[in-house]
């Protein structure tokens, strides 16, 4: 059999899957980063405020084989929860300075920063980014982070902790407990149906061929 001639063929169907990939990422809110009884912790969302402090985000596909998430991360204002010392002025975070450690992550996963080209999270990736509060630029300090992965596996993990801390007024923080972010990449349905249609369409014209 003379496979060229299903070229036709298979460059039609990349040509329909692309555009429903092409739909951009979603954007799972942020991670508030914050600290209780001296010691770092993320205040909110609620599943990383109780054990098994995992949090489970789904990977959204915009290319063939290709999947990302965005996940924020910002320093938490003034809360109402005991044993967190408040910031003098409500317009102040709770931090001064804290970093984000990588300690292990799923060959294949990729952490950016959004609107940079170099991974920081990753294997043989640096492994840590750090925020530092600028009074005089406090936007600056919420960043996006982009994780993606070209391999469709059920799960892919990425653990860290939080270190380095330094409260807003001056006070050295203990580094925080281990935080797990479960990825679960889920194809397009659309995408799926397209491509089975294909390979339908490659199988049929194969056993007429043969």
């Amino acid at each position: 059999m003379r496979y060229w001639k299903l070229l036709p063929v298979v460059a039609l169907l990349i040509a329909v899957a692309l555009p429903l990939h092409a739909q951009g990422y979603d954007h799972e809110g942020d991670l508030k980063l914050g600290y209780q009884n001296g010691i770092l912790a993320i205040l909110s969302p609620e599943e990383f405020t109780q054990e098994p402090y995992w949090l489970t985000v789904q990977m959204e596909p915009t290319g063939l084989g290709f999947f990302v998430v965005d996940i924020g991360l910002d320093l938490a204002h003034q809360h109402d929860h005991d044993g967190i010392i408040r910031p003098q002025h409500e317009h102040e975070p709770m931090l001064k300075q804290v970093t984000l450690r990588q300690l292990f992550v799923t060959p294949g996963l990729y952490g950016v920063v959004e609107g940079e080209a170099e991974p920081i999270f990753g294997v043989g990736t640096p492994g840590s980014l750090t925020l530092v509060y600028d009074p005089n630029d406090p936007e600056a300090v919420h960043k996006h982070i982009v994780f993606s992965t070209s391999q469709f596996r059920p799960v892919s993990l990425f653990q860290f902790q939080l270190v380095d801390g330094i409260a807003h007024d001056g006070t050295p923080l203990g580094n925080s407990l281990v935080y797990t972010i479960k990825f679960e990449p889920v194809p397009e349905p659309a995408t799926v149906a397209i491509l089975g249609a294909g390979v339908g369409m490659l199988l049929l014209r194969r056993r007429k061929t043969s």
